[in-house]
């Protein structure tokens, strides 16, 4: 039998198993470092009850034939040593989902003085027009349908594409409107529907566009967490910050995406990406680095007569030159040049075409 620690993933480990997940569902929650062990339980044994009970239990409530076929929810908790922390939760069924977030929804409240409940979860942030809609129609009108407070942040967490859906209300209300919002975002076929009479036989789909760099805690960024709507550190957590203002658990720029190479590591993480450098990263010796991508990209890249790549210098402050095709070759190369925290800004921003 396995212990419980070999399910406890980096988090590495955790958005490769995201990106293998095929066509089964994905909820990430974004939840607070404190309410970790309330959510994994003694030696495990909560998650445990989510991975193989939950489901189950829920499935046959509702009659489903099929429900003893069906696979049980995936979760994953990744370790952070950052106030915050990604549980990842996939099912081949939005009910597995659905009834493993009520189940969890209650371990967040602990240690909460508040008539409501709150849950918050990562979608990326092409999606987040979807949820919106046109002039905030559809927003709100699943506020309307569900009774639930939603509100989306505006950006991004940090070194990621990801954006913050809040919830907030009863249970009911929040799981109800989680559904309506995972509804928009991804695609998956409900087996169950016919059995609850439901005139959706699937999931809408608004496909992902542009860079999809999942949010990892290790880049948590306390100069911007209310910009992007993650939590704030306890005070155990802020005397444990080394001065000089590096974040405990910094590492370098995530793995890369598209053939992008992935850039050294620097003094601390950018926050939201459109915000110029800290100062306090302003000092240390010139440097360059050079990074490769594929040739069908430079245009997206550069953008029309170069626009984008001037506004991209401009705001990191960094000097980027992006070499000329080479005959045969399927990459292209860009040099960056400038201070550490300009280059990693440049960097940053170069991903998010």
């Amino acid at each position: 039998m396995k212990r419980f620690n070999d399910n406890r993933v980096g988090a590495n480990d955790a958005v490769k198993r995201v990106r293998d997940l095929g066509n089964q569902l994905l909820v990430r929650l974004l939840i607070p470092s404190r309410a970790a062990g309330a959510v994994i339980g003694k030696g495990g044994s909560f998650i445990q009850y989510l991975r193989s009970e939950v489901s189950r239990l829920f499935l046959s409530i509702l009659g489903s034939p099929a429900a003893s076929s069906r696979k049980n929810a995936v979760i994953n908790l990744p370790d952070s040593d950052n106030p915050e922390r990604v549980v990842y939760i996939s099912s081949n069924d939005m009910l597995n989902i659905v009834s493993c977030v009520a189940e969890i929804i209650p371990k967040l409240e602990e240690g909460r003085y508040s008539p409501e409940s709150e849950l918050r979860v990562l979608i990326h942030h092409s999606q987040a027009g979807a949820v919106i809609g046109r002039a905030g129609f559809k927003i709100n009108e699943i506020r309307e349908s569900t009774g639930a407070n939603i509100k989306v942040f505006t950006d991004c967490a940090p070194m990621s594409s990801d954006r913050v859906v809040q919830f907030s209300g009863s249970r009911d209300a929040i799981v109800n409107a989680l559904f309506e919002v995972t509804k928009l975002c991804q695609a998956v076929y409900l087996e169950s529907c016919a059995r609850m009479d439901l005139s959706i036989a699937s999931f809408l789909k608004t496909p992902i566009r542009g860079v999809d760099q999942p949010y990892d805690p290790v880049n948590y960024d306390l100069d911007v967490v209310c910009s992007y709507g993650g939590f704030p550190p306890d005070k155990a957590w802020k005397n444990r910050r080394p001065i000089g203002g590096q974040m405990l658990g910094v590492r370098p720029v995530p793995t890369p995406f598209h053939g992008v190479a992935a850039a050294p590591p620097f003094a601390s993480p950018i926050g939201v990406y459109a915000q110029p450098p800290p100062t306090i990263f302003a000092e240390g010796p010139l440097q360059t680095v050079r990074v490769t991508i594929p040739n069908d990209l430079a245009g997206s890249i550069i953008g029309r007569r170069g626009e984008r790549i001037n506004r991209i210098r401009q705001e990191s402050r960094a000097n980027i030159v992006v070499d000329p095709p080479v005959a045969g070759a399927v990459d292209r190369v860009i040099t960056i040049s400038g201070l550490p925290s300009q280059i990693r800004l440049g960097h940053f921003l170069l991903q998010q075409w």
